[in-house]
């Protein structure tokens, strides 16, 4: 897959901001802001990659939820053989990428959901079959503009058309994963005693 992730910068500091509060992160330091948009751009960039190969090999341009599960299949392997071939300390010993678990069911008392009536939800929420709409931290528009950005870049001449139950699939894993990124690095900034947080 394509290591050339080039940084986008559509999140807005307020929406990183909202990831790190659902982190139960209060205090951060300026620079982590930048470490963590780097990190859903690369983790965006890397999904992205791996539904485009996907695709290629079928000689589609449609993106559909199959699609993206499939990237993140593919992303967990990669990973798993990473973490084989290296002793760097990486975000996936610790438990492994999100695909469906209830991120706030493995940290109860560090997460808390935030959720709202879907007849209240707009725009950035995505109903998951309940009653209950879950608000997406990144705005639908900033994370569409990121992603449109990278599938561009990743696609050349070929101009892939995502669906929008594809789109809302990528944006929860992508937001979901940066959250347990945080929470491994929250436990590493406690066991160091550090008053604000450093990515």
């Amino acid at each position: 897959m394509n290591n050339n992730t080039i940084q986008y910068s559509e999140i807005s500091q307020l929406s990183l901001k909202r990831l790190f509060n659902q982190a139960g992160i209060k205090r951060v330091k300026q620079e982590s802001y930048g470490k963590l948009n780097n990190f859903i751009n690369t983790f965006t960039h890397k999904l992205l990659d791996n539904i485009v190969v996907l695709n290629r090999d079928k000689k589609r341009t449609s993106i559909n939820e199959e699609d993206v599960n499939n990237g993140m299949i593919i992303e967990d392997i990669l990973q798993i053989i990473n973490t084989q071939n290296s002793n760097v300390d990486n975000f996936t010993q610790v438990g492994g990428l999100v695909h469906d678990v209830d991120i706030y069911q493995s940290y109860p008392s560090q997460v808390e959901p935030i959720n709202i009536p879907i007849s209240v939800a707009s725009g950035g929420g995505s109903n998951d079959g309940t009653n209950i709409a879950t608000v997406n931290n990144i705005p639908t528009t900033q994370f569409y503009k990121l992603s449109n950005n990278i599938l561009n870049n990743l696609s050349g001449e070929n101009k892939y058309h995502i669906s929008r139950k594809a789109f809302s699939r990528l944006q929860y894993l992508v937001e979901k994963n940066s959250i347990q990124y945080l929470l491994h690095h929250k436990h590493r900034n406690n066991i160091l005693g550090n008053k604000e947080f450093v990515l």
